[in-house]
């Protein structure tokens, strides 16, 4: 999530989901980060991505709130 380029920040993103369940927390705590990231794609993708990921995503309502 370190890349100088917002597109690869954004593909990481998306890249992520494919870990699956057993990382979800890993996955979740990555997505929290990009959620404050300075492009607004690389945001975007992070709330879709934690969009699809249900209950176990609920603890990062107040960050997509704050990231809104």
């Amino acid at each position: 999530m370190t890349d100088e380029d917002a597109a690869v920040r954004a593909r990481a993103v998306g890249a992520l989901r494919q870990m699956g369940e057993p990382a979800v927390h890993v996955l979740i705590d990555a997505l929290l980060e990009a959620l404050a990231d300075e492009d607004g794609s690389v945001r975007a993708e992070a709330a879709r991505v934690l969009g699809t990921l249900g209950e176990p995503a609920k603890a990062a309502v107040p960050a997509l709130i704050e990231a809104g």
